[in-house]
């Protein structure tokens, strides 16, 4: 068992994630059903998933009330202090509003749907809204305790001076990494954590760089990953790598993010500095 602050930082990180892998599925699920029924209606909000944009869902999912309301009540509805652009926004709101009740209008003279159909469906949008912002919240604290279990452990903070470590990442790497100097060299964190080619022997045969043995954390390797990613786009020597993995060696986007020219041994021994 790892020290107890260590252990805790452990379990929030791997709850936090648990947390937002919820909320992209309920995201994902919801912007199926909305593009679904009202087509262009997410593109026509700033940001899919904004404040008006939630607003708009929670209440205003029912095209023909909108346009029976009119422009003037979508925009006043939509209006805040801080938005500059709400009446260009409502506009588009409401020309996709009115492209749905034309489409829709054919099936209402057929009887295949009517209004109440959108009731059923506005209930089921406003309570995966309500899940979803109950797990920001939860997310929003288990952050912050976190960040105070992360700065007692680990006060120098190093590990966020590394291209692509950041804010998110730093305290999963000091949560699956514990204590650093248990680890004699970048060839043995590579090893505990999986990402080394894996070999395979059978009677005098021996077969090399097979797939990575993912040995380690799940978690860990995942945001090594992402990690990779990002430092790849921000730092020359990163992206240099990269760059002649995927042009002279030829492999593709996933085998050179996995490419051993970069040790992956940095992040510990920066951490142990």
């Amino acid at each position: 068992m790892p020290p107890t602050e260590v252990h805790a930082l452990q379990r929030l990180t791997r709850q936090r994630d648990r947390f937002e892998k919820s909320i992209a599925a309920r995201k994902n699920r919801l912007g199926a059903t909305i593009d679904g029924y009202l087509p262009g209606l997410r593109q026509a909000f700033d940001g899919h998933w904004s404040l008006h944009a939630r607003a708009f869902y929670r209440c205003h999912i029912n095209p023909f009330a909108v346009i029976r309301a009119g422009e003037e009540a979508l925009n006043a509805f939509l209006k805040a202090p801080h938005s500059r652009d709400s009446q260009v926004e409502a506009h588009q709101v409401y020309v996709a509003c009115q492209s749905a009740v034309t489409t829709y209008a054919l099936s209402m003279q057929s009887g295949v749907v009517d209004e109440y159909f959108f009731s059923d469906l506005q209930d089921e949008i406003a309570r995966e809204l309500r899940l979803m912002e109950a797990e920001e919240a939860e997310i929003e604290g288990l952050s912050k305790r976190i960040e105070e279990l992360y700065r007692k452990l680990h006060p120098s903070n190093n590990l966020r001076s590394i291209p692509g470590v950041g804010e998110h990442t730093a305290p999963v790497f000091l949560a699956c990494v514990g204590n650093p100097h248990r680890f004699h060299n970048q060839s043995a964190f590579a090893n505990w954590n999986g990402v080394v080619p894996g070999a395979r022997q059978s009677s005098g045969v021996e077969a090399k760089g097979i797939r990575m043995t993912k040995a380690g954390p799940t978690i860990m390797r995942c945001y090594l990953f992402l990690a990779g990613e990002v430092g790849r786009q921000w730092d020359p020597q990163l992206a240099h790598v990269y760059y002649r993995t995927v042009v002279y060696h030829g492999k593709n986007h996933k085998q050179a993010m996995g490419s051993r020219d970069e040790p992956f041994g940095v992040p510990c021994a920066r951490y142990r500095a």
